[in-house]
This record gives C-alpha cells, structure tokens and sequence, in this order.
C-alpha cells in the first residue's frame, strides 16, 4: 500500500432502528471468516451494493471558487471502521483531497499529482507531461486508528496502491490558547480544544473535500465512500452503514451535529477579529485601518 499525507437524508430516528434488526440487506452486516472467500476488496465492493456517494455542489454552495466542483462526505472517528475513498481522474486543471477535522479546519490532504493510480494500469492524468484519459481510477484510505485484524482472503487490498489519510489528527496551527493579545482583550474568550503530545485527545469527526478546479469534463465523474471493518478488512452495504451503524453520511442536516460549531465559529472570530488586527501598530491619528478577511474598511 502507498502511503501519502499531507444530501439525501439517510436516517430515521433511533426508535425506528428496533424494526431493521432483521433486514434484509444486499450483502454480509458481520464477517465470521468466510464471508468472500473469493476475489479482493475492490472485485467484491466497488458496486452499488456498497457504495455511498457524495454530496456534491459548486463553489457557491460551499462558498468556494465559483470555477470548482465539490463532493463531500461527513464521518465521526470510530476505530471499528475505515473509509476508503474510490473516484475517478476528472479533466481538471487541479485536484485535492482534503480532510477537514471536527473544527472545519485542514487537517490533512493529498495534491493533485500525488494522488496514486488505482493499480499500475491506471495513469494520473496531473503528472508533467501525463495526457488526460477517461475512467482513471484513484482510492484514499481514511483511518479512524483502529488496528487490522486477520483479513479475509476476498477483502484484502494486495496489489492496489493507496494514499492514506489519518482522521484521528486535529489540525495544525491557529491556536490561540498561547496568543496573550486574545485574553488580553478577552480574557473568557473560549479554549481551543487541542491534541496532547501523547495523542491522547484525538480528532472525533471531520468531512472529506474532493475538490476539482476548472473541471472541463462534460459530466464529472462521481465519488464514493466505502465503510470497511478494519478487523477483517471487509465491506458494510452502505444502507447498514446509513441505517444502523451511522458514521458516515453526505446528508448536512445529520452530519453537521457530528462536528464541533462552537469550535469552527471561535475559528472564524480569532481570524476575523483578532489576526488582523495584530498586523497594525495602534494608530495615532483619527482613522484606524481594519482588515476583516479580505477586505479593508475605515472606520471613522
């Protein structure tokens, strides 16, 4: 495996859950040790049994560049479970994958170029010199920190190339528990919720941004999410996955409770209100220069 760094509502409410204990779904909800004796991961789960798309949108509903194509996809941190990203190469002039933590924040992503071809009879259409071809398949490993087990023979990944991505890491940076300008002006001002060095208060949910910028494809492929038993390595059919198990989702409405708002607007005011104004020495005459976001105003 190759490592690299760097909406539809789906659910009822829980009192519903007691009448789908025995339904019937399109493929195995537990893996005893014989469930795909066949195959690989990809040959027994890339079909529509398992896969669960993204949200996607424009750069006006995610308030990004009007010129991209967005998909998202939320998740909460469970070490049962891994995700696994599976799209195709769009004809764009620039790509990422971005993992957002529980804040809204960057935690991680992988760049266009260093996203790796599915298998070696895949080509990255944004490697110098690489012409672009339809149907170029890519997958990214989301890791929520569990640890494999014994992987079943028709749910193994040998042969494919991964990036990875870990979920359980907050972002870095902007952290304004050590900025003494913020509790000097506001000294009940809101911790930042941090890590620890021993990695002892980790990421607990986040979303996923496949972003496609200036996309010239007449329709833009699709992506999808793949919810994966970390022990044995097999695949959940995403309408378990929807229904009963609930980490992942391309519905706003049930995946926005998952992350911490109070977090990602203290984000937004620290930026807003605090960073751009330390850029200043305190002026002297009347008028006094402000820079919120991208703009600058006076203010008499």
């Amino acid at each position: 495996m190759k490592l690299s760094g760097g909406v539809n509502a789906f659910f009822a409410s829980v009192s519903l859950f007691s009448g789908l204990a025995h339904a019937q779904y399109c493929g195995p909800t537990s893996f005893t040790g014989n469930q795909f004796p066949k195959g690989n991961f990809f040959s027994n789960f890339y079909n529509p049994c398992y896969l669960i798309p993204f949200a996607t949108g424009s750069g006006a509903t995610e308030s990004g560049d009007l010129n991209a194509i967005y998909a998202k996809i939320i998740y909460k941190v469970n070490p049962a479970y891994q995700l696994i990203i599976v799209g195709q190469f769009d004809n764009s002039r620039y790509m990422s994958i971005t993992n957002y933590d529980a804040h809204s924040a960057p935690a991680q992503f992988v760049l266009d170029q260093d996203i790796a071809p599915l298998t070696s009879s895949y080509s990255n259409p944004y490697l110098p010199g690489s012409t672009y071809v339809p149907g170029q398949k890519y997958a990214v490993a989301l890791d929520f920190g569990g640890t494999p087990g014994t992987q079943q023979k028709g749910c193994m990944m040998t042969g494919y190339n991964l990036n990875e991505l870990d979920a359980t890491q907050r972002h870095a940076g902007m952290d304004w528990n050590s900025d003494p300008y913020v509790w000097k002006v506001n000294p009940n001002f809101t911790y930042h919720i941090v890590d620890t060095p021993q990695h002892t208060n980790p990421n607990t949910a986040g979303e996923t941004l496949v972003r496609n910028y200036l996309d010239i494809s007449t329709a833009p492929s699709a992506t999808y999410a793949i919810l994966r038993d970390v022990a044995s390595g097999c695949a959940y059919p995403a309408a378990y996955a929807a229904q009963v198990l609930q980490v992942v989702t391309s519905n706003q409405n049930i995946g926005n409770p998952w992350l911490d708002t109070n977090q990602a607007d203290l984000h937004r005011i620290y930026a807003n209100d605090y960073l751009d104004q330390v850029c200043y020495a305190k002026p002297a005459n009347m008028a006094v220069w402000v820079r919120p976001g991208l703009f600058r105003t006076v203010v008499i």
